[in-house]
């Protein structure tokens, strides 16, 4: 599911991606947690909060929740001593937060 949600976000089938990178998701938290899926949770999540800024809006709450749940990821992650190996996943949720507050200050 999460590889077919990327799939879907590079041809940007952005609400396919979402419900399937969300199926992938509930999928991993239904398994014993390592190092592996903690990456593979953090990509996915990320993915799906990027699908979501584009389809549900950058300040939109579904949007919010999963950049917040991004970071958690991350933040479990590196308390284990495992950081996202890919730098850009960290700046893509600074970058969901700076936004939401962007698009969410112009929208009052």
């Amino acid at each position: 599911m999460g590889k077919a949600g990327q799939r879907s976000l590079d041809r940007s089938a952005l609400v396919e991606a979402a419900a399937q990178l969300t199926r992938a998701l509930d999928q991993i938290a239904a398994l014993p947690g390592t190092a592996v899926l903690r990456r593979q949770q953090i990509k996915f999540q990320v993915a799906l909060a990027n699908a979501l800024m584009h389809t549900k809006g950058y300040a939109a709450p579904e949007t919010k929740a999963s950049f917040d749940q991004a970071r958690l990821y991350i933040e479990r992650a590196e308390a284990l001593g495992e950081p996202p190996e890919d730098p850009l996943l960290l700046f893509s949720v600074h970058y969901g937060f700076w936004s939401r507050t962007l698009w969410g200050s112009m929208a009052m």
